[in-house]
């Protein structure tokens, strides 16, 4: 049996890859395991798709699966129960210095403008362990799972809006009016002649028809000027100066 220890380590390197992007080629490998993609993308013509589990430990390990409906409130990620998406196996051991593929398959018909979205949580179930090796802690990922539309291709659409914030900080809202869910990315925001107010990395997701605020400490006095937000990908919006009625 692993130790709590190492199994505590394993779970922090987990969140710490969690973190990073999601691209769909992408393998997670942190602790004794490795998933590869990290990001499930389904459509009408790829209705099902496999991913794999590697474990590179010494022991073997007990992991089932849970898929979920995937939407948010205020910024806040909401999980419903499904049967609209099928896990096969849905309980699975694997062997020591084994493999183990996962078929991911969608039992209901793409909505016809609008990406839908799921999360697969991969979950290690706890085994039984003597008092010498402390308390466990069980590995627990969620993957995100994308649905393509029918009719057409979708994509977001952020809006961007700027509000006086606590002193010192501007409160930053991002309104997703697309089809399809944003990625965070690194922003700037930018005053008249090029002064940076602030550079923030902005995680998570937007799923479409969704808004999230955040509060963000600036190293420039602002006062409602007008701002130019510039994304990593070089795309520049412009938020409009704030009246002092607004």
């Amino acid at each position: 049996m692993r130790s709590g220890k190492s199994l505590a380590v394993g779970l922090l390197k987990w969140l710490c890859w969690l973190a990073l992007p999601a691209f769909s080629n992408f393998t997670l490998a942190a602790g004794d395991f490795g998933v590869s993609p990290l990001r499930i993308v389904l459509s009408q013509v790829a209705k099902s798709t496999v991913v794999q589990l590697t474990n590179n430990g010494n022991e073997d390990v007990l992991i089932q699966t849970q898929a979920v409906n995937w939407g948010q409130a205020d910024g806040v990620d909401q999980y419903q129960p499904t049967e609209e998406i099928l896990v096969s196996p849905p309980i699975f051991t694997i062997p020591a210095k084994g493999k183990q593929n996962v078929r991911v398959g969608l039992l209901r018909k793409p909505d016809a403008t609008r990406e839908l979205t799921y999360r697969l949580f991969l979950e290690e179930v706890p085994q039984a362990r003597g008092e010498a090796d402390g308390v466990g802690f069980a590995l627990r990922i969620g993957l995100p799972v994308f649905v393509a539309p029918v009719a057409k291709k979708a994509a977001p659409v952020i809006e961007w809006h700027a509000d006086p914030g606590e002193p010192g900080k501007i409160r930053l809202t991002a309104k997703n009016a697309g089809t399809a869910h944003w990625r965070g990315q690194a922003i700037k925001l930018v005053l008249a002649k090029g002064i940076t107010l602030l550079e923030k990395q902005l995680d998570g997701y937007l799923l479409a028809g969704q808004a999230r605020s955040w509060e963000l400490e600036h190293v420039q006095p602002w006062s409602g000027e007008a701002l130019q937000v510039v994304l990593d990908t070089g795309e520049l919006i412009t938020i409009p100066s704030k009246s002092p009625s607004q």
